[in-house]
């Protein structure tokens, strides 16, 4: 494959390993995004913002007043006064943005080890390595289990799906606004005895808490060693399907028509038992930005510093739930 561009003694400039990577780059996004079966599913949540220094996060806190109370439903005939008082039923927030990125790196002495066309095949490796890297740590970043300063990080699925406790979520005080509490059975047992039915436990719970009592739970995600053991456990309500049709690279479990699929960055609870979440999909986004969505910078000449080429993999996102109450957790699940 020829590159095309200026070349030095049989080496690849930086100018022609721009070129090749902005070629390559609108794939970067969609491979990153399928290595995990969590960041595949989110990837249908997506929406792409160009400015702003937050994604606004809006929560329906309360119900309208009752029938016949100022501002809720009222009840009329013939030439009765209908109420026009205005009830406020959602609380308005933010998250803020979080900002990541992966260097990619070709140093000067693996061009000369590798001239010719096959610096390029070591670019794209480094580049393949990147992709895997940034794709774990994103993982584990919504998990919660990451490392780096937690105050840039986004709002993670765990604080979200947490239950009742005294979490600050979006700026607020779960306790005091328990309206963020989202749905938890904590108390499962051994998983072939009781497991399935706390499933079936939890989808109503969550159904009940919905805001039209007819949403349901999309999507399952728990620990490999609980998907294991789901797939020994009562064939007669289990089927276990590729879900490659779907562009979904994942086999997955269906239960109850949900998919359940497996993680194994998916945390113990405090109890160290295995956990399992169901999320609601419809009420989750992923803000990303247009300026930083998988891009690439270009590629820059470290020396004197350095005798090597590197660019940066960014990448600016906002992990958002609009509804924490529609969400459900499972713990204590003992194998």
């Amino acid at each position: 494959m020829g590159l095309g561009g200026l070349a030095y003694g049989g080496s690849i400039t930086p100018e022609r390993l721009t070129a090749s990577m902005t070629a390559y780059q609108p794939n970067i996004a969609n491979n990153v995004r399928t290595r995990k079966f969590l960041l595949e599913m989110m990837k249908k949540q997506t929406k792409l913002y160009s400015g702003g220094t937050e994604v606004g996060v809006r929560i329906r806190y309360t119900r309208s007043a009752k029938l016949g109370q100022s501002g809720g439903s009222g009840v009329w005939s013939y030439y009765d006064e209908l109420s026009t008082s205005p009830t406020d039923t959602v609380k308005a927030m933010g998250e803020k943005w979080s900002n990541f990125n992966q260097p990619i790196a070709l140093s000067h002495e693996e061009k000369w080890e590798n001239s010719g066309e096959h610096a390029y095949d070591r670019l794209m490796e480094n580049r393949s390595f990147a992709e895997d890297d940034l794709a774990d740590e994103l993982n584990e970043v919504y998990w919660g289990v990451s490392g780096g300063d937690g105050n840039k990080l986004p709002t993670p699925i765990t604080d979200v799906i947490s239950g009742s406790d005294a979490l600050t979520l979006y700026g607020l005080a779960k306790a005091s606004n328990t309206w963020l509490y989202s749905q938890e059975i904590t108390s499962v047992g051994d998983l072939e005895s009781e497991l399935i039915d706390k499933i079936r436990e939890a989808e109503l719970l969550a159904i009940d808490n919905s805001p039209n009592k007819s949403d349901k739970i999309t999507a399952w995600v728990t620990h490999r060693s609980v998907y294991l053991g789901l797939e020994n456990t009562l064939p007669q309500y289990v089927q276990v399907e590729s879900t490659k049709a779907a562009d979904l690279g994942f086999d997955s479990i269906k239960i109850n028509k949900v998919d359940v699929g497996w993680d194994s960055d998916t945390p113990l609870d405090s109890n160290q038992d295995y956990q399992m979440y169901g999320l609601m999909t419809k009420y989750w986004e992923v803000g990303k930005r247009r300026q930083a969505n998988f891009k690439v910078t270009p590629f820059v000449d470290m020396m004197p510093k350095q005798a090597a080429d590197v660019a940066q993999l960014l990448d600016s996102e906002a992990l958002v739930c609009n509804n924490p109450r529609t969400n459900v957790r499972i713990a204590n699940i003992q194998l």
